[in-house]
């Protein structure tokens, strides 16, 4: 599981990791993904907050969803290869290595 947090600038503010061992199969990975983020949105104090995924058909059965294709979401793509490598949950409040160059390309 992978998070890249933005501000309205689309500046970076956090990203979080969290391994799982579960099989799933992909539209339930990425549902389980969103009430993750959604559980640690909501613990950061964050209202109003909009939702980018790239399984559409998550997007579209979930009111206030964006979906965004994988190509648009490179950070989020990097940061689930780096779940892996994490065993636990981690949290980022400054830019990790492994997505800074995509961070700073995508940034306004």
């Amino acid at each position: 599981m992978r998070a890249c947090l933005r501000d309205e600038k689309g500046t970076f503010v956090a990203a979080l990791t969290i391994y799982c061992e579960a099989a799933m199969i992909i539209v339930e990975g990425e549902a389980w993904d969103l009430y993750q983020d959604i559980q640690w949105i909501s613990s950061l104090g964050y209202h109003d907050v909009i939702f980018e995924l790239d399984c559409k058909m998550v997007a579209d059965d979930v009111h206030n969803i964006v979906f965004t294709r994988r190509q648009a979401n490179g950070s989020a793509h990097v940061l689930s290869q780096e779940a892996l490598s994490h065993a636990s949950r981690s949290t980022f409040d400054v830019i990790p290595f492994c997505i800074a160059t995509i961070i700073m390309n995508e940034t306004p």
